[in-house]
């Protein structure tokens, strides 16, 4: 977009910095712009838009985020991660005059303005099918699970020959939501199996069943 990236600038700018937590699926920074602090958030759509309140509207000016609207940003999240693009959401919030900058991250990520969509093309390596066909070959099950969105993990999955067009798609909540007894019966009973936005815990978690089940 032509923007002038100016990183030493940024950080001698930046008030706070609440890093990128796996398990919220966002981060935060809270930084001096234009004469003013602002929030400046990016994230898992699911995870910062719930957080939005408001959107940019015509001239710039900020407006209420109706729920209609919310309705066609989820779909446009569906319809950018059905195609195996990694979406986030950025939002932002300009702090009061008088306003000091937040000490805790729940104080800074709230009535924030969502500003957009951002679509990024991570492509599989050129060999990654090849090696897929090998697997399958070898009697190998391919199990992915990853942090990704479900229909982008899905979309990558049949671009390498992981899935077939209808694998099972496991949601992070889901998985919370399933004790191990469930767990391991989803194992056993899916050929297919993605699970998606899963925590660095819940990654743990289906290793420690896969070597129970004697995968």
């Amino acid at each position: 977009l032509g923007a002038h990236v100016d990183a030493p600038g940024r950080e001698r700018a930046r008030r706070r910095l609440f890093r990128f937590d796996p398990v919220l699926k966002r981060m935060s920074t809270v930084a001096e712009r234009d004469g003013a602090l602002w929030i400046d958030a990016k994230g898992a759509p699911e995870a910062l838009v719930p957080l939005c309140t408001g959107l940019i509207g015509a001239g710039g000016a900020v407006r209420a985020f109706a729920d209609a609207e919310r309705g066609v940003v989820e779909r446009l999240v569906d319809s950018l991660a059905g195609e195996g693009l990694r979406v986030l959401a950025v939002a932002s919030r300009r702090l009061a005059d008088d306003e000091e900058p937040p000490e805790q991250r729940e104080d800074a990520e709230r009535d924030l303005c969502l500003l957009g969509l951002v679509a990024l093309l991570d492509p599989p390596r050129a060999e990654v099918p090849d090696a897929v066909a090998r697997c399958h070959a070898a009697g190998i099950r391919i199990i992915i699970v990853t942090g990704d969105h479900g229909l982008t993990a899905a979309a990558i999955a049949r671009r390498v020959g992981i899935a077939g067009p209808a694998p099972r798609i496991v949601t992070g909540a889901e998985l919370e939501d399933t004790d191990d007894a469930g767990l391991a019966a989803m194992l056993r009973d899916h050929t297919e199996l993605i699970f998606a936005r899963s925590s660095p815990e819940a990654k743990l978690r289906i290793a420690d069943a896969l070597r129970a089940g004697g995968e």
